[in-house]
């Protein structure tokens, strides 16, 4: 069970911006053996996220970062660490004079390539030893969609300037990525590695008619059905609705009940948002907390606007887990098992508030004790650490115990768009800090990326909303300049970072 997840994001910043996240997490485990189809299934699997993680289970990413920034285990000093020139930086040159940019043992899977730079360089992705490669494609087709088996929009795209590419990709034995030609880009590789003895089905590009019909289905799923439930209906479920009007201070109960059990979906719709004034303010001052098993305090706790995603009022969009939609409903799909749950809206405002909520529950599918708890936790400003030699970090998360974490919503402010002129980029503007995650105890972050905008799956600071199943920009105020506020998403479905002891 983790305990409560807790923190901002931040990164090369300076002066009055102001910022503010709800971080998620909960877990997930393994089998000893997939087929395609079934790996297909993780990628919008959320109740395997509820499952207490395995040991043996770990997320690997390979990035651009700039390597000038280090750490010294004897002395403990890091230095450089706010080094900035994240492009082109690749593990090894290959034996024939090409990039490599991942490399690693299996058994496993890849989940995701992400870029910012178009070029004409080529990657090629070799599994478990063969000469020729599985996936030979130039470095753009990796994000137009448009060769088979990786022509699914959803899957496949570049959206406000960032490049993702999101298929399972199993091997067994090893994973090599390797670029040539031209290679000049940001990049993000991530993958599985499974525990040995794990078996997975053998890739090629030719999927048979099962392979194929899972990635269509999700596809399909992706871009026409987000805002249902992705499990469908569960056996036994019951959804709940009622009508609240909840006075200054005051707090109305959506849910008391006792396990086991499991909620699977939360709805909401708030009355009275004509203006976005209105809706800013009633997102921020009804909050939503969640306790579990009885405890006194609760492992949820956030305003209903970050909670759902939308923190800047209503601001429609949708992704896997969590959405907001033209109508007004917002809607969070994350599997919560419990053996007590009680849920509470309180309103910190000073006038009464009208939502209607729907709160579905089912019976578990296996035993309690096979499940975390849920958390999600809103805060500004916490946990920041007093070294000077770990400048720019802001420190988002501090945790302990046994979960995984699954990403998080960011909601930050920038006054005005004056900068000095003899500083660079990363003195003013957020995006340029790179996210690092420390898993059980790691004094070097064994996560540690290109930039938190690169971290969010877009490029170039560009305005453009979207929402996409793990990414999303719902709101910016600003454009191009960076000042004002913005708001965006980041859910770790496949790549949800599991962690045994602390985060």
């Amino acid at each position: 069970m983790t305990d409560a997840l807790k923190g901002a994001l931040g990164g090369a910043v300076k002066g009055t911006m102001k910022w503010s996240a709800l971080l998620l997490g909960t877990v997930l485990s393994q089998a000893a053996a997939y087929t395609y189809p079934e790996l297909v299934a993780r990628m919008k699997d959320l109740e395997r996220l509820a499952l207490l993680p395995e040991i043996v289970e770990k997320v690997v990413v390979f990035s651009s970062q700039d390597r000038a920034a280090t750490y010294n285990p004897v002395t403990d000093v890091y230095a450089n660490w706010g080094a900035n020139g994240d492009c082109c930086a690749t593990l090894r040159k290959n034996e024939d004079g090409g990039w490599v940019l991942a490399e690693m043992s299996g058994p496993g899977c890849f989940w995701r390539l992400n870029g910012a730079t178009k070029n004409t360089a080529h990657v090629k992705i070799f599994l478990d030893g063969a000469a020729a490669p599985a996936v030979d494609m130039a470095w753009g087709d990796y994000f137009n969609a448009s060769q088979a088996p990786f022509n699914h929009p959803s899957l496949s795209y570049v959206v406000a300037g960032g490049m993702s590419f999101n298929y399972p990709i199993p091997f067994q034995t090893s994973l090599k990525v390797v670029a040539y030609d031209d290679w000049n880009s940001y990049y993000y590789v991530e993958a599985t590695a499974f525990p040995k003895g794990t078996e997975v089905p053998a890739f090629s590009r030719n999927l048979g008619a099962a392979d194929k019909a899972a990635l269509d289905n999700l596809d399909r799923y992706f871009s026409q059905g987000l805002g249902a439930d992705p499990a469908d209906h569960r056996s036994g479920q019951v959804t709940d609705s009622s009508l609240h009007t909840v006075g200054a201070g005051q707090a109305s109960l959506l849910l008391d009940a006792s396990g086991p059990g499991a909620i699977t979906g939360i709805r909401m719709r708030i009355d009275g948002l004509a203006t976005k004034a209105e809706g800013w303010a009633a997102m921020r001052e009804l909050a939503i907390s969640i306790a579990w098993d009885g405890e006194s305090k609760p492992s949820v706790w956030a305003p209903v606007g970050d909670f759902f995603g939308t923190p800047c009022g209503l601001d429609p969009y949708r992704s896997l887990p969590t959405g907001a939609g033209e109508d007004g409903w917002m809607y969070a799909y994350w599997y919560m098992p419990f053996a007590g749950a009680r849920m509470v809206i309180r309103n910190d405002g000073s006038k009464p508030r009208t939502f209607a909520a729907a709160i579905t529950h089912a019976p578990l599918t296996r035993p309690i004790a096979d499940f975390a708890r849920f958390h999600a936790k809103w805060n500004r400003n916490a946990f920041q650490s007093p070294r000077k030699d770990r400048w720019p970090d802001y420190t988002v998360l501090k945790t302990t115990g046994r979960g995984r974490f699954l990403g998080f919503g960011l909601h930050l402010y920038k006054p005005n768009d004056s900068v000095d002129p003899k500083s660079s980029p990363g003195d003013y503007w957020w995006g340029e800090g790179d996210e690092k995650f420390y898993v059980d105890g790691e004094k070097y972050p064994s996560w540690f990326g290109t930039g938190s905008e690169d971290y969010f799956a877009f490029a170039w600071a560009t305005p453009d909303l979207f929402g996409k199943p793990y990414h999303s920009q719902v709101y910016n105020e600003g454009g191009i300049h960076w000042q004002g506020n913005r708001a965006m998403n980041r859910f770790q479905i496949v790549d949800a970072v599991p962690f045994q002891s602390g985060f």
